[in-house]
């Protein structure tokens, strides 16, 4: 897999897209759709989030096609990149920081 670098990202771009796709289609459709942790309401109906022992099976899905897609951008930039979206809890975020 190319690392991105100040010269590439054209062909970075295409490359990734087509890995993140094989990995599951879903972790390409987290870039695209983006994801967010699930919520649920409380008791006084405030939306909190809500505790990963009672993720449904497609919200469990959806996060772990995130975090392959986050992985997979991780470990195809250079150093230098990567303080850019160290902290972004997206891959839709990281992708887009990146562009």
């Amino acid at each position: 897999m190319p690392r991105l670098d100040s010269s590439n990202y054209g062909y970075w771009k295409v490359r990734m897209q087509a890995f993140i796709s094989g990995l599951d289609e879903d972790c390409w459709s987290s870039i695209e759709a983006g994801w967010s942790p699930p919520v649920m309401l409380d008791d006084k109906k405030v939306e909190v989030l809500k505790p990963r022992d009672k993720w449904t099976a497609a919200e469990k899905k959806a996060s772990s096609c995130n975090s392959k897609a986050k992985t997979a951008i991780y470990n195809a930039i250079d150093t230098s990149y990567f303080r850019f979206i160290s902290q972004c809890a997206s891959a839709q975020k990281a992708w887009k920081t990146l562009e």
